[in-house]
């Protein structure tokens, strides 16, 4: 699975080049946690919600619906 960070990883010298001038130091601090982020247990770089809640995610919403 590709992640966020890293296709800022993979692609962030053409952000630089291309948009550098532009991006506000706000854009910078969004950026720096994203490309920071690590799971401890297993070194990979993951969302912090990861994909497997979907199920859980979709039975709160039926519930909710009630």
């Amino acid at each position: 699975m590709t992640t966020l960070a890293q296709i800022l990883r993979d692609h962030q010298g053409n952000l630089q080049h291309h948009v550098d001038e532009r991006m506000r130091p706000e854009h910078y601090a969004a950026i720096q946690p994203i490309l920071a982020f690590h799971a401890r247990n297993c070194g990979e770089v993951r969302y912090q919600r990861a994909p497997c809640q979907h199920g859980a995610n979709c039975q709160w919403l039926e519930r909710q619906r009630r």
